[in-house]
């Protein structure tokens, strides 16, 4: 019994990734106004803009997400950021700047 829950238990966290991984494509895809395959600076800052958050935190949050450095968002390192956002286990992970920074609620 312990095995079938444990690959019931694989299944679904490999569908949950999948479902991660095609709704950071679908956000990626939405950022890239220009269809350059990249987020800029500009890109993000607007996208924060219109959902309100400040423009000092997309400028930390790129810095964050671009892993490689190279001051572009590919897809990939939004995919990995959205991964992390959602299934990270260290407490202050890149992806939890995701969205722009959390508000801790305590």
């Amino acid at each position: 019994m312990d095995f079938v829950l444990c690959v019931l238990s694989q299944s679904t966290k490999k569908r949950q990734n999948t479902t991660s991984v095609k709704h950071s494509v679908k956000l990626f895809d939405s950022y890239d106004q220009n269809d350059d395959g990249f987020i800029d600076h500009s890109e993000l800052e607007a996208i924060f803009f219109i959902n309100g958050v400040p423009k000092e935190h997309a400028l930390d949050t790129f810095a964050k997400i671009d892993a490689d450095t190279d001051d572009k968002i590919s897809k990939g390192e939004l995919v990995a950021a959205g991964l992390e956002f959602v299934f990270a286990q260290e407490p202050t992970p890149a992806g939890d700047f995701f969205f722009g920074p959390l508000i801790n609620c305590d």
